[in-house]
C-alpha cells in the first residue's frame, strides 16, 4: 500500500505543479484553496518536506479526485476496498517526562489487511503496527512490522507477548501473569525474568497479535 500511496502522490505532485504553473503568481494559494489546505502545506509539498505518505488513505483519494485523477487503478474500486481495512502505521515514544508513553499519531502510512482476518481478532479501531524495538528475537525479529492492540491491557493472558513501557524503556515482552496482574518481563532470546517492581513505571500499550518482516 505504500507503494502505491508513493505512486499516487507522485501523480498529484504532477498536477499540482502543472496547476499552481497554470494559475501564475498566486497559483500556490489557488492550489491550497482548491484543496482545503493552506498555502504553507502546499508549499511543503513543492518543496519536498512534506512527504505523501504522511497523508492519509481516505484524504488521498479524495485530493486525487478533486484534481481528476482516477484513483480506481491504483486502489481499486470500493467494492475491492472494502474487503481490506486500512490500520494506521505508528511509532509508540516515551513522553517527556520520560516515563509516560504514547503512540505518535502524526505516523498517518498505513498498512492493509484483510476485513475478516482483523474481525477474527478483535477491534480493528483499536489496531495499530509498529516496528518492533527489539528484545523479542527469535519469536520476533528486531524491526519487524508488529500488529497490536490497544485494547487488550486487561485481562492479560500469561505468556503472551505485549508492548509495555517499563522504566523508561519500551520493549515487546512475554509477561508472567498471575492473579491477573502482570508480575515479570520474559525476556525473548534468554527467557530471563525480570521482576516488575512497585515503585517502577509500568504500562501496557497493547497485546502483540501478528508479525511481518521484509527480506
Amino acid at each position: 500500500m505504500e507503494a502505491k500511496q508513493t505512486l499516487a502522490w507522485n501523480l498529484i505532485m504532477g498536477e499540482v505543479r502543472r496547476i499552481a504553473a497554470e494559475q501564475g503568481r498566486g497559483g500556490v494559494t489557488f492550489v491550497g484553496n482548491l484543496l482545503g489546505v493552506t498555502r504553507g502545506t502546499v508549499s511543503r509539498w513543492l518543496s519536498g518536506n512534506l512527504q505523501g505518505k504522511r497523508v492519509p488513505y481516505d484524504k488521498t483519494v479524495a485530493i486525487m479526485r478533486t484534481l481528476g485523477i482516477d484513483p480506481a487503478p491504483l486502489f481499486g474500486n470500493s467494492e475491492t476496498r472494502n474487503r481490506f481495512t486500512e490500520i494506521p502505521r505508528l511509532e509508540a515514544v516515551i513522553g517527556m517526562d520520560g516515563e509516560s508513553v504514547e503512540m505518535n499519531r502524526e505516523m498517518a502510512a498505513t498498512l492493509a489487511f484483510r476485513a475478516e482476518w482483523l474481525r477474527n481478532r478483535g477491534n480493528a479501531g483499536s489496531m495499530a503496527v509498529i516496528n518492533a524495538p527489539g528484545g523479542m528475537e527469535p519469536a520476533i525479529p528486531d524491526n519487524a512490522v508488529v500488529l497490536i492492540d490497544e485494547s487488550k491491557t486487561h485481562d492479560l493472558i500469561n505468556g503472551k507477548i505485549y508492548l509495555v513501557c517499563h522504566d523508561g524503556r519500551i520493549f515487546l515482552r512475554r509477561l508472567r501473569v498471575r492473579g491477573g496482574k502482570a508480575v515479570a518481563l520474559i525476556s525473548g532470546a534468554t527467557g530471563e525474568e525480570i521482576e516488575i517492581l512497585p515503585t517502577e513505571y509500568f504500562k501496557i500499550v497493547g497485546q502483540a497479535l501478528w508479525y511481518g518482516k521484509e527480506l
